[in-house]
């Protein structure tokens, strides 16, 4: 019986042990320290959309005012309409019409169509420049393309 006492004391000397060692290693929560408020950065302007681009060689500038998707005349294609704005008259905005490519990638893409359109209280809003694109087509990838470095 000597070994059995022995063996519950070991155990019982070995668990105190084990209680002593997590508690003298206790790691306690840490406090969590407040995030202090940067600057906000300044949002990033997009020429074209947010600031009009010029055309310098047509003493005009050009607003993207916004685009649109409808569906396409085929199964599998799209229209992508692209708005875009005064202060120009027709006259420039058929020059637009005429110059324009669309490019999404290695593709690119003629205006199929170009239109305008008056508001209910019949003011022109905007032109509109209309293209036959594919339904899966990476909208990530593209860019209006005008002569000359504007895009």
């Amino acid at each position: 019986m000597p070994n059995k006492k022995s063996r519950r004391t070991t155990c019982l000397v070995l668990a105190s042990l084990t209680l002593l060692a997590c508690s003298v290693f206790t790691i306690p929560n840490p406090t969590p320290t407040p995030i202090q408020p940067t600057d906000t950065p300044a949002p990033i302007r997009i020429p074209g959309v947010d600031d009009p681009v010029s055309l310098d060689e047509q003493d005009m500038k050009l607003l993207v005012l916004g685009v649109d998707l409808e569906a396409g005349e085929q199964s599998g294609r799209l229209k992508l309409v692209l708005k875009y704005g005064p202060p120009f008259g027709l006259t420039d905005a058929e020059w637009i019409a005429r110059n324009s490519e669309l490019t999404c990638g290695a593709t690119s893409y003629q205006p199929r169509s170009m239109g305008l359109y008056v508001g209910d209280a019949g003011k022109l809003e905007h032109f509109r420049l209309i293209f036959d694109v594919p339904e899966n087509i990476n909208f990530t990838e593209c860019a209006l393309r005008l002569p000359g470095t504007i895009e």
